[in-house]
């Protein structure tokens, strides 16, 4: 429901099961099905990234905005959660090398691993709608 009022504020959502949910870029009537490969951490990222609250929110409104475009439409919200899912993917199958190459420079004692991750996934998503 918070994913929903980020991208469409004011907006009233019907039912928990409705058509509206295609309108944010899911699959179907019911979004809990799309969650396959990213779970409960790909929801974590697309509510950190269209949250107010976040630095990365008036770029992912952007292309949020963006894929409702018909020139450059595409399933926002799975988009998202297919970019979690190969994030998890690639750092489990070389994890050292990628790893290292991501936090080379992070300082732990002021950035939490979370914010790490979600900043990697952000600008991965940021290239794949500058590509699509």
């Amino acid at each position: 429901m918070q994913l929903w009022e980020n991208l469409r504020p004011g907006e009233k959502l019907e039912d928990r099961k409705t058509a509206q949910w295609i309108d944010i870029g899911f699959q179907g009537k019911d979004p809990s099905t799309d969650f396959r490969g990213a779970g409960i951490l790909g929801l974590k990222q697309l509510l950190a990234i269209t949250s107010r609250k976040y630095q990365f929110h008036s770029r992912a409104i952007e292309i949020y905005d963006g894929s409702t475009q018909t020139e450059h439409w595409f399933f926002f919200a799975c988009a998202g959660l297919n970019i979690t899912q190969k994030l998890l993917v690639t750092l489990n199958e070389d994890c050292d090398e990628k790893l290292t190459l991501l936090l080379m420079n992070t300082d732990f004692k002021k950035v939490k691993m979370f914010e790490i991750f979600t900043a990697l996934y952000f600008q991965c998503f940021v290239r794949f709608s500058q590509r699509w």
